[in-house]
């Protein structure tokens, strides 16, 4: 990145957005290293770890040059929009069933004070 830079110069460099792109992902993995290095990412729960995903973006780079990735590319978010409809059906027909459930089967089920159910067999025995 830097070589690039020093021999684009800044004003050319940023042009591309995909300079810039690498610049945004070369700063992020140092900061990680620098943090995780320190100790400060354990100290976090390993946060920081999730910024090395981000460099698998780096992938749709080579969408520009390689022609045949770019359709494929094309072809799957193609695809994606026909299984957004196929995923809003198929969501309604989860929402009507569970609100089938919910009113066959809700109420059925008697607890005590502990939150465990009761068995309604025993206390129908209890009662009698």
């Amino acid at each position: 990145m830097i070589l690039k830079l020093l021999g684009l110069g800044f004003k050319e460099y940023s042009r591309d957005s995909y300079n810039i792109f690498d610049a945004i992902l070369v700063v992020a993995s140092l900061v990680e290293y620098c943090l995780s290095t320190a100790g400060v990412d354990q100290l976090m729960g390993g946060g920081l770890s999730a910024l090395r995903g981000v460099r698998l973006l780096r992938v749709f780079k080579l969408a520009r040059s390689w022609k045949s990735f770019r359709e494929l590319l094309g072809k799957m978010f193609l695809t994606l929009i026909d299984v957004r409809t196929f995923s809003v059906l198929l969501g309604i027909f989860i929402f009507i069933f569970m609100l089938l459930g919910m009113e066959l089967f809700g109420h059925k089920i008697k607890f005590n004070r502990n939150n465990e159910p009761i068995n309604s067999i025993t206390r129908d025995n209890r009662d009698g």
